[in-house]
């Protein structure tokens, strides 16, 4: 995640892939370092951010 123009981010904040058909990241490659605490309950966060994020625009609701 990060700024759009640079090279090495791949997705956008919502995660979808910037260079694909809506498809979503929710993993470590999303990190722009890597994390200095417990990586598994990071990607976990991610994740439940990710899913969270689906809900939300499945049900038509603004994603914040």
């Amino acid at each position: 995640m990060g700024a759009e123009d640079d090279p090495g981010v791949i997705v956008d904040p919502d995660p979808r892939l910037l260079r694909g058909d809506g498809l979503r990241i929710a993993d470590a490659a999303v990190f722009p370092k890597m994390v200095g605490v417990n990586i598994a309950s990071t990607c976990m966060m991610v994740g439940l951010r990710c899913a969270g994020l689906i809900l939300q625009e499945r049900a038509g609701a603004a994603v914040a």
